[in-house]
């Protein structure tokens, strides 16, 4: 990629072109998550045509409705006796549509669909309507075929590739570079020179903390010669605390973290932020990934010496308990919707497959059969999750609030908090209850006085007199509540710490079949277990008296299990190279796409293995590779040969994603706060006990603090967050969005946070008052891009300078507020090269 030409333009044609994008491109605003066509079929489309349209219009049945089948692909497009359907790609001309909306025809009869099913519908055509049912005359039911199920790729036992048969390579300095090389050779393609040493500086940086290095830093770097210096570099990076903070939110995209609940119940989840920060505390410990697995599904049953480690590992098991939920649903239907999501982010993370697709029928591509996913089903059926208020709890436990308390003082806080709550809140509502009888009275009171005064009556009238002494009595009582509640809110004991999370239930309890997925139509029992598919020797034994989630976490991270590793380092090399090995980031399956460079997945597998499953360690051999290292140089021999960059004969360009680009914004204007909060969101603490109910508008207003540490507001994210693709936290998000977007543009050019950032970083550069125009620019373009101007890129902007200073009667501020936002404008601080 060559230096971009928006920095050697003037700050007044990079905003004209900016503009331009916003007014001659449709103008949308960050939209939802893009359903991957796929997965979102089989999770929200099929399940509903099997229950509502399948009794009327498929093969199964003995009279066809309307000349319509709608169990299959072919069936949908072709339509009935009225016209296709489903029309791909243009929701107002399917009839499909039109009929869950009621607009023409009323389809189901027994009643319209809920308005987010609809919404599914709709999403699912515009975006292509891609349906990978094929028309079939009969259900036929087969025997899996599980060995010959196992011959795919993914399932095959990882193996350490022989290096040794392959043609030595005088450009490869590591054992990644010469599995590279080998498939890069034998496609004719020739690789792109090494970066530069402050491209490679800054890849690092953002790479490793999501945080661009400083003048200073560049300086010191490009003036260290030694052999060992980008080594240093990283390993320093490494052990920073921010790394901790960039890589855990990668997880934190798969985990589907939130801290509200989203939904039409969207209370805010005050301690999640726990898990949160354990998950960064546990990259920046390097935890073994095994047991990082391990402990987010069953910590609560591993041993702990200390309080500290068994609260710590308490708050790990979080990860099963922080999706959306519908706390509208039926009790039942809630816990098989509950257990569906624990059972879709566990094996989609760990294992790259679509287990959920199984919920209704066995699995359409892999060998799942519906009752390995009810065998699964039980494990979780027999898990108590702590996620909130109670709604739906067994008798067995707390009622009023289902979490986790922790901390030194859990057991002698948590009861008297509990009750104090209780307490308070039942005064509150007569304090409440008297205020609105109160008004009644008042409105009698008033009304009879009216209708006095129009009938000329100035008699007294007992029943008015009556009233009215009422009213007094009442409101006497009103103002009584009122003050017995300030003096209740005054004496609030101290508020223990508590943590969603997951427990075992007193009786584990295998789970019923669920035919067609409909909770209310159950079927044989299914004694709990793991799935066959991936189980290249025995099954683990679960115990009778327990969920088996501990059997569970450590099968899923067996070195047997020859998907967990795999699909681990795959995500890593995607991060730093943004293009998985494997593409389907989340699915390794039939439906998944072959690996690019078989051989050096199983060949980094296996070191993650034998690392001890140290992510640091596996970053750091990639990032020391030769193949890390070259620069986004473009050849047009070789981009005719792998336009996307396939086989790796150059670094593919990277777009910032929102997180380092935001806190690079902050970070070069100097207002960054890289404190970590500890704690619940600021203003949510009142009476002493924290508010379920709060403005969650309010919560996501702008800070200072790293992105990360925003609350993540299911509904409501942070205007940042939602125009430039943070990961959609109802859904595990293995790869994030890309879209290039008028509003995106539009932010840049107009957004108040924009130019104040700009104004921010301009009192930077002035404050450095010994520089003349020269150095501050070489100052401005070292933070904002690491590296200093060409000769024309200083030409050009001291003509723009010299402009804008005859403009604005030589306010120098202004000047450089707008050579500032002219460079955050750039592509240049977006991208890394």
């Amino acid at each position: 990629m060559p230096r971009l030409s928006s920095l050697s333009a003037s700050i007044c044609q990079i905003s004209r072109a900016i503009l331009a994008v916003g007014l001659f491109a449709r103008a949308t605003f960050a939209a939802d998550f893009e359903p991957k066509s796929i997965e979102f079929f089989e999770a929200k489309i099929r399940p509903v045509l099997m229950k509502h349209c399948y009794e009327c219009h498929s093969v199964e049945i003995k009279e066809l409705r309307a000349g319509l089948l709608v169990d299959s692909r072919d069936g949908l497009r072709k339509g009935g006796d009225t016209g296709p359907a489903v029309v791909p790609g243009d929701a107002a001309k399917s009839l499909l549509l039109t009929a869950l909306k009621y607009q023409d025809l009323e389809m189901p009869p027994s009643g319209k669909l809920p308005d987010a099913v609809i919404a599914d519908f709709e999403r699912w055509i515009e975006s292509g309507a891609n349906d990978p049912r094929e028309a079939t005359k009969t259900i036929i039911k087969k025997e899996i075929d599980f060995a010959k199920a196992r011959q795919l790729w993914s399932l095959q036992p990882v193996r350490k590739p022989n290096l040794t048969r392959l043609k030595a390579s005088s450009w490869a300095k590591t054992e990644i570079d010469q599995l590279v090389a080998a498939t890069r050779d034998a496609k004719g393609l020739q690789p792109a020179a090494d970066a530069n040493r402050s491209q490679l500086l800054r890849r690092a940086y953002f790479d490793l903390t999501g945080l661009p290095p400083t003048a200073d830093e560049l300086q010191a770097f490009l003036a260290d010669d030694s052999p060992q210096a980008f080594t240093s570099v990283i390993d320093r990076l490494l052990a920073s605390p921010r790394y901790g903070e960039r890589w855990g939110r990668h997880w934190l995209d798969l985990a589907r973290y939130a801290d509200s609940n989203g939904r039409a119940n969207n209370m805010y989840w005050q301690f999640a932020w726990h898990y949160r920060d354990y998950v960064i505390d546990a990259y920046n410990a390097d935890l073994p990934y095994d047991q990082f697995v391990i402990e987010q599904l069953a910590g609560d049953l591993l041993p702990a010496e200390t309080r500290d480690e068994r609260d710590r590992l308490r708050i790990a098991t979080a990860f099963l308990a922080l999706g959306p939920k519908t706390f509208e649903s039926a009790p039942e239907l809630f816990s098989m919707d509950l257990i569906d999501e624990q059972i879709d982010v566990t094996t989609r993370s760990v294992l790259g497959l679509t287990v959920s697709c199984a919920r209704c029928h066995d699995h359409k591509f892999d060998a799942i059969p519906t009752k390995e996913y009810y065998a699964l089903a039980g494990i979780f059926r027999s898990t108590d999750t702590l996620y909130g208020p109670a709604f739906f709890q067994k008798p067995a436990f707390d009622k009023r609030y289902h979490l986790y308390a922790i901390g030194a003082e859990a057991e002698k806080l948590g009861e008297p908090a509990f009750q104090y709550r209780d307490e308070l809140r039942a005064l509150m509502g007569q304090r409440d209850q008297a205020a609105v009888v109160a008004y009644r009275t008042q409105r009698q009171v008033d009304g009879m006085n009216i209708e006095r005064k129009k009938a000329g009556i100035e008699t007294p009238d007992a029943k008015l007199e009556e009233l009215q002494a009422l009213h007094k009595v009442q409101l006497a009582e009103r103002e009584r509540l009122k003050a017995a509640v300030k003096v209740m809110e005054e004496a609030a004991p101290p508020l223990p710490d508590f943590t969603p999370g997951a427990r075992e239930l007193p009786q584990p309890e295998d789970c019923t079949l669920r035919i067609r997925g409909e909770f209310d139509k159950p079927g044989d029992r299914i004694p709990r277990d793991v799935l066959t598919l991936c189980s290249l020797t025995d099954k683990p034994k679960l115990p009778a008296n327990q969920s088996g989630r501990l059997e569970l976490a450590r099968w899923l991270v067996s070195r047997d299990n020859p998907l967990p590793a795999r699909v681990a380092v795959n995500r890593i090399w995607r991060n730093l190279f943004g293009r998985g090995i494997v593409t389907t980031l989340d699915n390794f399956g039939e439906i998944g796409d072959r690996p690019s460079h078989p051989e050096l997945l199983d060949f980094l597998a296996t070191r993650f293995m034998d690392s001890g499953w140290s992510t640091k360690q596996l970053i750091r051999e990639i990032m020391l590779s030769r193949t890390y290292q070259l620069s986004t140089q473009f050849a047009a021999a070789s981009d005719n040969i792998d336009a996307g960059n396939v086989y790796l004969w150059r670094m593919t360009p990277r777009r910032l994603e929102v997180e380092p680009f935001r806190d690079a914004v902050l970070a070069v204007s100097g207002a960054l706060d890289l404190q970590p909060p500890r704690g619940p969101h600021p203003g949510l603490v009142r009476n002493g006990l924290l508010e379920e109910r709060v403005n969650l508008v309010e919560l996501a207003k702008e800070s200072n603090r790293r992105t990360v540490y925003l609350p993540v507001v299911r509904g409501h994210l942070h205007e940042m967050l939602q125009t430039f693709d943070f990961a959609d936290p109802n859904l595990l998000i293995a790869e994030r969005d890309e879209r290039t977007i008028p509003s995106q543009s539009l932010f840049m050019l107009n957004s108040p946070w924009m130019w104040q950032q700009s104004k921010l970083a301009a009192e930077r550069v002035l404050a450095q008052s010994k520089l003349d125009d020269f150095q501050r620019l070489d100052w401005l373009y070292q933070t904002f891009v690491a590296r200093g101007p060409s000769a024309a890129e200083r030409e050009t902007m001291l003509q723009f300078i010299a402009s804008r200073r005859e403009r604005s009667k030589d306010n120098e501020l202004i000047v450089w507020t707008n050579v500032c936002h002219g460079l955050y404008a750039s592509a240049e601080f977006r991208y890394l090269q």
